[in-house]
C-alpha cells in the first residue's frame, strides 16, 4: 500500500467515525428530548395553574387537548436539539483524537 492509498483509507475511515459519532448524538438529542417533552409541559401548565393538584392537572390536559397537550412543541425542539448534539459528540470525538 502506497502512502496515497493509506492516507485515502485513513481519511474515509475517520469520516464513518464522524458519521457514526454524529448519529450517536442526534439520537441520543432525539430519545431525550421525547422522553422529557411530556414532563416539560406538564410542568409550563402548571406554572399557569398553580392551584390545581398534579394529578388533576394532567387529566385536564389529556382531557382537554389528548395526547398532544404533553408532547407540544416537540418538533420545534427536535429541530434545535438534534444537530446540537449530533455536532457536540462528533465535536468532541474528533477533537479527543486530535488531542491524543
Amino acid at each position: 500500500m502506497n502512502k496515497a492509498e493509506y492516507v485515502f483509507e485513513k481519511i474515509t475511515k475517520k469520516k464513518t467515525e464522524d458519521q457514526k459519532q454524529f448519529l450517536a448524538g442526534a439520537g441520543a438529542g432525539l430519545i431525550s428530548t421525547s422522553a422529557t417533552m411530556p414532563l416539560e409541559n406538564i410542568q409550563i401548565n402548571q406554572a399557569t395553574r398553580p392551584k390545581q393538584p398534579f394529578t388533576k392537572l394532567v387529566k385536564d390536559m389529556y382531557k382537554e387537548e389528548g395526547l398532544g397537550a404533553f408532547y407540544k412543541g416537540t418538533g420545534v425542539k427536535l429541530l434545535k436539539v438534534v444537530p446540537t448534539m449530533g455536532l457536540t459528540f462528533g465535536a468532541y470525538e474528533l477533537l479527543k483524537s486530535q488531542l491524543k
